[in-house]
């Protein structure tokens, strides 16, 4: 039941004793040849359509990429350094392409200078990524929504996973266990980081959004966020791709607030309570001060361009 070889359109015949499937969404060798399965997702992130375009900088670019909240999903602007990428994620169910094109275009900072591009997804991974003597890398293993822009840390993931496997003779079913339990750990940790995104949320203007606050939750993120509730705790593995920061700042951000502080707070002393506050402040003070010493954007993108460094 293994992959012997590759056969080609143009009539080459590739021989291996071991297969890479970089084939996109199609999945050609780990789905239509071996029959991974797929586990579709669409329930929890019902965002399954995008459409994109480039268009020019207007004013200062700003040193970070926006994605603001819209009617059927959610918007992305991201600065380059002579254009801007722009984008549209939408729920198909609830906005025509027409409709989220248009939102879109009324919505540039600058010129559009392209046609729009219409993508289409489905959120989910691979049953199995590592099958037989084939194993699923990028789009080919799954995909999860660009709110996050996880696709390129997915890839780096599963091939430094791989690496610590990589088999010595065609079939390794114990690695290929070992390495399908890790990869799908990861892919489930960044679907509940991004459907708290959406369920936390508290807006009430469309269906989008009141849908997503009435969506059932995996029990793994009930479960966080509960933790979080009951004492401001947050259990995060070390080799999670998101971190305890980025889970506060989503769940304070959006109002899912602790009952109380944690017990360990009480073994914090008056005098150890004021110099903590004081070295926030100081903090505080620091960072206001390096921001004002700061470039613009543009002119460390113009230095980065004649061959400087950001930090001269």
């Amino acid at each position: 039941g293994t992959i012997k070889a590759l056969a080609l359109e143009d009539g080459q015949r590739i021989e291996g004793d071991f297969f890479i499937d970089c084939t996109g969404f199609r999945g050609v060798l780990i789905e239509q040849a071996l029959g991974s399965g797929y586990e579709d997702w669409s329930h929890l992130l019902t965002c399954d359509r995008a459409v994109a375009l480039p268009a020019t900088l207007d004013g200062e670019p700003k040193p970070f990429t926006r994605a603001i909240a819209r009617p059927h999903g959610w918007q992305w602007k991201i600065p380059l350094q002579k254009r801007s990428g722009n984008g549209y994620v939408y729920c198909s169910a609830l906005c025509s392409d027409d409709r989220a094109t248009d939102l879109l275009l009324n919505s540039l900072d600058g010129e559009p200078l392209a046609d729009p591009m219409l993508l289409r997804f489905s959120v989910g991974r691979r049953r199995l990524f590592w099958k037989k003597n084939c194993v699923a890398i990028g789009l080919s293993a799954g995909f999860l929504e660009p709110l996050e822009a996880t696709g390129i840390a997915l890839i780096q993931s599963a091939v430094l996973q791989f690496l610590k496997f990589f088999p010595n003779t065609r079939n390794s079913p114990v690695q290929a266990k070992m390495f399908n339990s890790l990869i799908a750990e990861m892919y489930e940790e960044i679907r509940d980081f991004l459907m708290l995104h959406y369920y936390a949320n508290e807006r009430n203007d469309t269906e989008f959004w009141k849908d997503c606050r009435e969506r059932s939750l995996p029990d793994s993120l009930r479960l966080r966020m509960d933790l979080f509730r009951s004492c401001g705790q947050l259990h995060v593995k070390r080799d999670e791709i998101f971190h305890v920061g980025s889970w506060i700042h989503v769940m304070l951000g959006q109002n899912v607030m602790p009952e109380r502080y944690h017990p360990t707070v009480e073994a914090l002393g008056v005098e150890d309570s004021a110099r903590l506050l004081w070295l926030l402040a100081k903090r505080r003070e620091t960072i206001r001060q390096e921001m004002e010493r700061m470039p613009t954007h543009s002119a460390i993108l113009a230095r980065i361009r004649e061959g400087g460094s950001a930090s001269e």
